[in-house]
């Protein structure tokens, strides 16, 4: 996803070119306008020089990226972000909307710094074959950033990753592997 940051006077959007092969009126994109999801950032399609694009506004938000390169992360900072993955995951799915077309990748991943909360960025695409392998990334980026003195934390975290090397469970069974 070719991504760019627009800065307004008073917001910050994160803008992302859309596949022009996805529909236009795709179900998902609908639900995601017309129903207000928790802790789901909720992009604006405009159409910029025949081009659509999303623009995500992220005014004042931290990105995953910036917030565990400056620092490591913790138990409650990592049982944050997986309780919020599975509330994101469980809460789209009453929308219809897949586990797949929720974007994993840390720089796609804010935290709210009012609710201290994470929240996540959903597109609907056709293709979820790279959701193992988006998955997969996200959990070695915060292996890489783990603070290894917890060694429950990092056992917790590499047997999630362990469960998508040998197959694909979804992230519901991952995180009950980590909340055990």
């Amino acid at each position: 996803m070719k991504t760019q940051m627009i800065y307004e006077i008073n917001n910050t959007y994160m803008e992302i070119d859309i596949d022009e092969s996805e529909p236009a009126n795709d179900y998902r994109q609908k639900m995601l306008e017309k129903n207000r999801i928790k802790n789901v950032l909720v992009p604006e399609i405009r159409t910029v020089n025949n081009y659509r694009k999303l623009y995500v506004d992220i005014s004042g938000k931290e990105s995953l990226l910036s917030r565990f390169n400056s620092r490591l992360a913790d138990r409650q900072e990592v049982k944050m972000l997986m309780e919020s993955i599975y509330m994101v995951v469980e809460n789209a799915s009453k929308y219809l909307i897949g586990e797949s077309d929720i974007v994993l990748r840390p720089e796609f991943i804010f935290r709210n710094p009012v609710t201290k909360e994470y929240e996540f960025l959903i597109i609907p695409h056709k293709d979820s074959e790279y959701k193992e392998v988006e998955t997969k990334e996200l959990l070695q980026f915060i292996m890489a950033h783990l603070d290894n003195s917890d060694e429950k934390l990092v056992s917790a975290i590499y047997g999630m990753y362990e469960m998508y090397q040998r197959a694909f469970a979804g992230f519901c069974a991952a995180f009950e592997y980590f909340t055990a």
